[in-house]
C-alpha cells in the first residue's frame, strides 16, 4: 500500500514497478547479449508487440467496499487444486541473467506453492529443477 500511495503522489519507490522502469533498470545492470535475449522476443518482435497490444487492453478496475470474506483465489489445473489463479513460466537459459537461473525460480514458485513450468531451454536438467 505505502508504494501504491507515494505513487500516486509522484514519489520514486525504492525499486521499478513499472514496465519502462523495470526495461531500464535491465538495460543498466546486464550485458548487451543478456539484454538482448531477455528483450528479443520471437521473430523480428512482432510477438512482443503483439504481445503488449493484447495485454493494453485490459484494465485494472478497483472494487472498493466489497465483501472479501469468501474471496478464492484457487484454481483446478489438470484436477489439481492450485492456490493461485496462475503458473511461473519465466524464459529458459535463465543463468544469463542470474548464476542460479531456474534454480532460484523454482525455489520462489515452490515456497509460494505456484506451479512451475520449466523451459525446454532451462539452464538446468529437468532432475537438478
Amino acid at each position: 500500500m505505502q508504494i501504491y500511495m507515494s505513487r500516486l503522489q509522484g514519489q520514486s519507490g525504492a525499486f521499478p514497478v513499472s514496465y519502462a522502469e523495470l526495461r531500464q533498470a535491465a538495460r543498466q545492470k546486464l550485458t548487451d547479449d543478456a539484454f538482448g535475449y531477455l528483450i528479443g522476443g520471437a521473430a523480428d518482435g512482432q510477438a512482443v508487440e503483439q504481445n503488449e497490444a493484447a495485454f493494453d487492453t485490459w484494465n485494472i478496475v478497483p472494487r472498493v467496499l466489497g465483501d472479501v470474506n469468501s474471496c478464492r483465489l484457487g484454481s483446478n489445473l489438470l484436477g489439481l487444486r492450485i492456490k493461485s489463479p496462475i503458473l511461473l513460466a519465466p524464459i529458459g537459459v535463465q543463468n544469463i541473467l542470474h548464476s542460479e537461473g531456474e534454480l532460484a525460480s523454482s525455489k520462489a514458485a515452490a515456497s509460494l506453492a505456484m506451479p512451475f513450468v520449466l523451459s525446454t531451454v532451462s539452464s538446468f536438467s529437468i532432475e537438478a529443477v
